[in-house]
């Protein structure tokens, strides 16, 4: 397996700094699992950041820090997280495993959608997205950040194609219409920090169902 296309960088360091947002982080974890030049490069970022931290001056605690850090010790334990759901010939990514998938919704001919994650307060969303072969998604643009991780098949846009472990990177102001490449359906992995503008009367009227 070939990657051909990454996050930027400014992304792979904002994932190292835990400062992308839970969908966006999640997309790119699932991308590291699946391209070791990136796993590098985060590596690489988590280090210099180790050394940044290290040479930061120590900061004074709290007087009642020991007190307070005592007292979680009679909190009963967190309740685990339900199971994550496989999807029927779909390997389940690592990254993934703590997410509970919605149902699938219909969205258009040959184009299926489900929820990961709630919708952020900004409106932000994490998605999976199934797509029947030479099948276009409704034409959309954005208004933030976008990223998007294939996990099965292929789709192609203006900025190119698309395949396994690829991830396109939409900043806003991007309007395009991938369709799925031939031969299988294309399951990709979405995250936006702010929700998709599309253009057709009746993608808009879902929108609000979906939560996409």
């Amino acid at each position: 397996m070939t990657v051909r296309h990454h996050p930027s960088d400014a992304t792979l360091l904002a994932h190292a700094a835990g400062t992308l947002p839970d969908g966006v982080a999640l997309v790119v974890q699932t991308h590291l699992g699946l391209c070791a030049t990136c796993r590098e490069t985060a590596l690489l970022a988590e280090a210099i950041g180790g050394a940044v931290l290290d040479e930061l001056p120590p900061a004074e605690m709290a007087a009642d820090a020991l007190d307070r850090a005592l007292a979680r010790l009679d909190e009963p334990a967190p309740t685990e997280p339900p199971p994550a759901i496989r999807p029927e010939g779909l390997g389940w990514p690592e990254a993934l495993r703590t997410t509970t998938p919605g149902r699938w919704w219909w969205l258009a001919p040959g184009i299926r959608y489900r929820r990961l994650l709630p919708r952020t307060q900004a409106g932000g969303s994490l998605s999976m997205l199934r797509v029947a072969p030479g099948k276009a998604l409704p034409h959309h643009g954005h208004r933030g950040l976008e990223l998007t991780c294939v996990l099965e098949g292929s789709f192609t846009d203006q900025l190119g194609t698309f395949a396994l472990g690829d991830v396109l990177e939409a900043e806003a102001g991007l309007h395009h219409r991938p369709v799925a490449g031939p031969g299988q359906d294309c399951v990709c992995l979405l995250a936006t920090d702010s929700p998709i503008r599309f253009s057709s009367l009746a993608a808009r009227l879902l929108q609000p169902i979906v939560g996409i």
